[in-house]
């Protein structure tokens, strides 16, 4: 008696299954825009903890300008 093999059909489909380009070009590209944000506001933050001025002095008033 022969054995078959139901399962072999599961295995090895007969048809391709749908493609999946689109979305992955799609969650790419937003995930690569998410990135680019947070990546700016991360810079933008180092720039200004290094260029960040000492101590805040009060404006110097000239004399007799009150």
């Amino acid at each position: 008696m022969p054995v078959t093999c139901r399962s072999s059909s599961r295995a090895y489909p007969h048809q391709p299954g749908p493609s999946q380009t689109l979305r992955l070009v799609l969650v790419g590209g937003i995930l690569a825009i998410l990135a680019g944000i947070v990546l700016a506001f991360a810079l933008e933050f180092i720039g200004n903890l290094h260029s960040s001025p000492g101590p805040t002095q009060s404006p110097r008033t000239r004399p007799g300008s009150q």
